[in-house]
């Protein structure tokens, strides 16, 4: 124990950290933290004066509930790069897709699982979104995915590239999502 480690830290002799860091030394850096956290809160539970045992709880959970969403974006992740992984493709097919095109196929798949936002919603401040834009002639009608923006000083979708002409030929957004639901893929 050091000397300006608080009461409420220190149980029979050990700190909260020493007893702590065997569990978080085995984990990478955002975990760590939301574990170690989620730790501190529960060893402090009702022992802080002054402090709401019912907010150290609360506060607890929500770095626990961080630690499973990170964990559950790692496994989604993994799930994916497996089936990338055994994407293939054989010379005997009749019409073979290339090994890059079926990767694309699986990932504008789960692309499309993430655009969760309606059109008629926007961002709540001016965060890149990832967009499925689509237009349409009287020959086609194209859609794809682009990350772009909502101004509300202009009071429309904006792309993030310059000289883009996206916006420009009529393209609307069909659906978004906010683009670091996607960084780390």
């Amino acid at each position: 124990m050091t000397e300006d480690t608080p009461n409420y830290y220190t149980r029979s002799g050990q700190t909260c950290s020493e007893v702590m860091r065997p569990f978080i030394d085995r984990l990478s850096g955002e975990e760590a933290f939301y574990i170690g956290n989620a730790l501190k809160y529960l060893w402090r539970f009702g022992e802080k004066p002054g402090a709401d045992p019912v907010e150290d709880l609360k506060k607890a959970r929500h770095y626990i509930q961080m630690a499973i969403d990170l964990r559950e974006v790692r496994r989604q992740k993994d799930d994916i790069a497996s089936q990338l992984n055994k994407t293939h493709f054989t010379h005997k097919e009749a019409n073979p897709k290339t090994f890059i095109e079926r990767r694309e196929d699986l990932l504008c798949s789960k692309v499309e699982e993430w655009i969760d936002r309606k059109p008629s919603e926007y961002p709540e401040d001016d965060r890149n979104v990832l967009a499925k834009i689509e237009t349409t002639n009287d020959l086609s009608v194209n859609r794809w995915y682009e990350v772009v923006y909502y101004s509300r000083e202009l009071g429309g979708w904006r792309s993030i590239c310059s000289g883009s002409k996206t916006f420009e030929d009529g393209e609307i957004v069909k659906g978004w999502a906010y683009v670091d639901r996607l960084v780390d893929f």
